[in-house]
């Protein structure tokens, strides 16, 4: 997966690079104005996407089950904590970070609801989640060659979401969406733990 995530963020694609940047532009403005101390990126990789709503004085912390993409991201953003794990078990103690972010996980997990309990354990308050969204990810994909004899769907992703199908996910597992949002070809959330 993270092999992917570096190809990503290194692409010599004009329009793939368009797009990314603008992903991140919208992750950037959905954090910016939130009062935030310490963050959890899930499914960090490199640590592209916590270097960019990383702010001065954030304890930034990113976990992966990927040593070799971590070590990468020690290298390139040293000023971020990186730590080997899995989402589906986070070896934090609850409330531990302001917020968590899940950039581009949930598609790859075969159980999104355990996921969502754990990213529920450890967040204060916010969530900011992106998942591709369906079918214009798969249609993209097709359109440009990618995975032509899968119609577009990338052999990684178990799981696909509408906007609405997304959005009532989250809702269904306590989180409140606070702001919805896209960037296509990828859906973003910013969400509020239930009871917090």
């Amino acid at each position: 997966m993270s092999h992917g995530n570096w190809q990503k963020y290194h692409s010599q694609n004009p329009i793939q690079s368009f797009l990314l940047e603008r992903f991140l532009q919208k992750a950037e403005l959905l954090t910016q104005s939130l009062s935030l101390s310490s963050v959890l990126d899930i499914g960090c990789a490199e640590g592209f996407v916590l270097s960019r709503i990383q702010k001065q004085g954030m304890r930034c912390v990113g976990i992966d089950c990927d040593g070799s993409a971590l070590s990468r991201g020690k290298g390139l953003h040293p000023s971020l904590e990186f730590c080997e794990g899995y989402a589906e078990k986070l070896p934090f103690e609850d409330n531990a970070f302001d917020m968590v972010v899940c950039m581009e996980v949930l598609e790859h997990v075969k159980d999104p609801v355990l996921v969502l309990q754990e990213i529920r354990r450890v967040s204060a308050k916010w969530v900011l989640l992106s998942v591709p969204h369906e079918p214009w990810f798969c249609m993209a994909n097709f359109l440009r060659g990618k995975n032509f004899l899968r119609f577009g769907n990338d052999p990684e992703h178990v799981n696909h979401w509408t906007g609405r199908r997304f959005s009532h996910l989250l809702q269904g597992n306590g989180l409140r969406v606070q702001k919805a949002t896209s960037s296509f070809p990828w859906l973003l959330r910013l969400a509020i733990v239930e009871g917090h």
